[in-house]
């Protein structure tokens, strides 16, 4: 992931074979340019380019005369913006636009996941994913968005409904889609603390 930049608006560049160019010393408007990337529309996630640059042109003002770097703005100051704005507004799950920041999360986890993959290939100890890319099918990216729609929609509810989805979420269930499956738990699939986990649920 690089920075470049062009002479009507300065352009970060995201995502595999992305071209670097100058950089303008001082943009007044910036234009975020998005390689493939795993999205279908008609979701709970919502694209929304004019907010990604806007962030992007916020960025690049804030940055002053330091270089734009794609990984510090895509994977940094863009999630750390999001968590503010939501922890800063009166219930965000409904006064917030939520599916454009989910997008800006999925590109973010994305981009992130593309640039740690290459980044953990040059170590020269993980020679096996180096060609490992496997395309997300519109199913399963369908799939995840749904798993999104019930967490907004638990958000949207009382604060005892949110608090028992959160606890749930921690251990394996039946997946909606398909009871007869389970869904993995985060205390399972990512090895949280469930003791700690619970503590701050309950």
């Amino acid at each position: 992931m690089v920075a470049g930049g062009v002479t009507a608006a300065t352009v970060l560049a995201a995502g595999p074979g992305a071209a670097a160019r100058p950089v303008a010393k001082k943009p007044k408007k910036v234009a975020v340019v998005l390689t493939d990337h795993p999205f279908f529309p008609g979701t709970v996630i919502v694209a929304d380019q004019a907010l990604l640059d806007r962030y992007a042109t916020d960025y690049a003002k804030a940055r002053g005369k330091k270089p734009l770097e794609m990984t510090k703005f895509l994977f940094g100051e863009v999630p750390l913006r999001i968590f503010d704005e939501i922890f800063a507004t009166k219930n965000p799950a409904t006064a917030l636009d939520v599916g454009s920041y989910l997008w800006l999360f999925h590109l973010s986890g994305y981009f992130g996941g593309v640039w740690l993959r290459g980044e953990l290939v040059k170590t020269g100890k993980n020679p096996t994913i180096a060609g490992f890319s496997q395309a997300q099918s519109q199913q399963t990216f369908t799939t995840q968005a749904g798993k999104a729609q019930r967490i907004v929609d638990a958000a949207s509810g009382p604060e005892s409904g949110v608090l028992a989805y959160n606890q749930a979420s921690l251990f394996d269930q039946p997946d909606p889609a398909d009871p007869t499956r389970q869904q993995r738990g985060l205390a399972d699939t990512f090895g949280y603390n469930e003791g700690y986990l619970l503590q701050i649920a309950e």
